[in-house]
């Protein structure tokens, strides 16, 4: 396996967890305003979408310095979080 194609694939896996990881934390986002009963769950959706937050920008910036900015460009991972986000609202499991 060349360089190249190891860089290819390092860049496919690393965006599509860009887009899960913004999927993850738009979900999270949602069930904040969503969440009845408890407010100890509303505190708790906050804290996870206000975490992975973090972990979104802390790996943009490592695509972007190693592929370039072209590689975060929203029209692809709005895209690729839709089709994640619809994958998890098809699903059977209730959360």
């Amino acid at each position: 396996m060349g360089y190249d194609h190891k860089k290819e694939v390092v860049q496919f896996a690393s965006l599509e967890l860009l887009a899960f990881l913004r999927a993850l934390h738009w979900f999270h986002w949602t069930a904040h305003w969503q969440v009845t009963g408890s407010y100890g769950n509303h505190l708790l959706f906050e804290k996870m979408y206000s975490q992975t937050q973090e972990e979104i920008d802390q790996l943009a910036e490592k695509c972007v310095a190693y592929f370039g900015v072209s590689c975060v460009n929203e029209h692809d991972q709005a895209k690729k979080m839709s089709e994640i986000l619809k994958w998890v609202d098809d699903s059977d499991d209730p959360l």
